[in-house]
């Protein structure tokens, strides 16, 4: 009873800390409450009626329209629709007050055109994401902003089923932040879907178009990404500060090790790993794309043999990247590069990033997989395996990384089950939704090392 009226007091103090008229709780902080200077305004609200007018008018509870920098609400009994701040919805989903309306079915008129959307986009963009980019951009003169989302969203899951989605979400993630003009809101509409990778786009376009040609010492990078009030872990702040890394490297024109000093300016070394992670991901990336980056011919480990040691494993990790672009790459010519890396503790990092970058080739081959891992030093395989067991989840799905632990020889199979604890974990706030999760492994015992996974001095790869 104690813990009940608990709860009770906490959704009173959110709702209390609102204004409510005529249905619509608005929140006195239409952004981020922060007080960095480097954070936008929000811009001029627009004349939306409050939401119980538009109910009254015979709007579909999840179609109720917000002023520019509020998110659409619905309550938990499925009787009121609500216009808060990104943070205020936040915490009431967090207590189960409500859900977001975009996980939620629109009227029967405009299920059907978000299909006939999605299925034209599909038909005339197939694999390009810029095509995909482009026809949602178009969408945004003639449709409503929840036709928009929806089907940005739908597009994203099939794209994710395909394999090809990491690359849309950063693109979606910049169309989003572009689109509301708002970081906090746009952080709230985007997901895990892509690998995360919508969170990284939409930070990197924050830094494009609010801190190009701030003078780097008045640069701020604490104040950015929304702390999480549930779970410490989430994936949404785990994201975020990922995408920070991104939009440093082009912030510092790809001089990585200026941008890992303002990686050092973050709260926790876990903060400042995934920060260098955005930076190292980036880096290759642009090398994959134009030849450029921070890179030297004449040493294959740069820069990942040069950066303070705590950054090394993260560089090794995506590193591999940039091996296996190498003229005369084969697996065997990789994994020998793997065993060479000195200090031998940053060897299993390079073996990670193997396993990574096979994810997308081994998703429906599990057999491939093997064969790819097995090619390395035996005493490294398993760290291989869990890099594409990782991927797995993070580009695929929860079920895949279920799937591939079971489908592993059994010398591997609770490591990869640890590794899927972890990233439950980050999921799920809740101990029970973590017991539910776990609950899909092959046996009682595996289930069990899921449930005991710790992150505890993760590596956060």
């Amino acid at each position: 009873m104690l813990v009940f009226t608990l709860f009770l007091i906490e959704i009173f103090i959110v709702i209390s800390n609102s204004q409510i008229v005529e249905g619509q709780m608005m929140s006195h902080d239409g952004e981020m409450s922060h007080d960095d200077n480097n954070l936008p305004q929000n811009k001029k609200a627009e004349e939306n009626q409050p939401p119980l007018k538009q109910i009254r008018q015979g709007i579909f509870l999840s179609e109720v329209e917000c002023r520019s920098g509020q998110v659409l609400l619905i309550d938990s009994k499925m009787n009121n629709s609500v216009c808060v701040s990104p943070q205020t919805a936040k915490k009431l989903i967090t207590r189960s007050w409500g859900t977001t309306s975009t996980k939620l079915l629109l009227s029967e008129d405009n299920e059907i055109k978000v299909d006939k959307l999605v299925e034209k986009i599909m038909t005339e963009c197939e694999r390009d994401v810029y095509c995909a980019i482009n026809s949602l951009k178009n969408m945004t003169s003639v449709e409503k902003k929840f036709i928009v989302l929806r089907t940005s969203g739908d597009i994203a899951s099939i794209y994710q089923s395909k394999g090809v989605c990491h690359g849309f979400g950063h693109h979606l993630g910049m169309f989003l932040y572009d689109y509301v003009d708002n970081l906090s809101e746009s952080l709230f509409y985007a997901n895990q879907l892509c690998g995360g990778s919508q969170y990284h786009g939409i930070i990197e376009r924050f830094f494009e178009k609010n801190l190009v040609g701030t003078e780097p010492k008045k640069l701020n990078i604490t104040a950015i990404c929304p702390e999480s009030f549930d779970n410490p872990y989430s994936l949404e702040r785990l994201e975020c500060v990922h995408g920070i890394g991104h939009g440093l490297t082009k912030f510092y024109n790809y001089d990585v090790f200026s941008a890992l000093k303002e990686c050092d300016e973050l709260s926790s070394e876990g903060e400042e790993i995934l920060c260098s992670k955005g930076i190292f991901m980036e880096n290759v990336e642009t090398f994959l794309e134009s030849k450029e980056g921070n890179f030297d011919e004449t040493d294959i480990f740069f820069p990942c043999d040069a950066v303070d040691p705590k950054y090394a494993p993260a560089c090794y990790h995506f590193h591999t990247s940039y091996i296996r672009s190498q003229p005369n790459y084969s697996l065997e010519y990789a994994f020998g590069l793997c065993d060479m890396i000195e200090p031998e503790e940053f060897v299993k990092y390079c073996y990670y990033g193997m396993g990574r970058i096979y994810t997308g080739n081994s998703a429906n081959d599990f057999e491939k997989a093997i064969t790819v891992c097995k090619t390395g030093d035996a005493n490294y395989q398993k760290y291989c395996f869990a890099g594409i067991q990782l991927t797995l989840v993070d580009n695929y799905s929860m079920d895949k990384g279920f799937e591939f632990c079971k489908f592993l020889p059994l010398e591997f199979k609770e490591n990869c089950y640890d590794g899927i604890g972890k990233w439950i974990i980050m999921l799920h706030s809740s101990q029970e939704q973590r017991e539910i999760e776990c609950s899909k492994a092959e046996s009682v015992e595996y289930s069990k090392v899921c449930i005991n996974a710790s992150l505890d001095n993760i590596d956060f790869l």
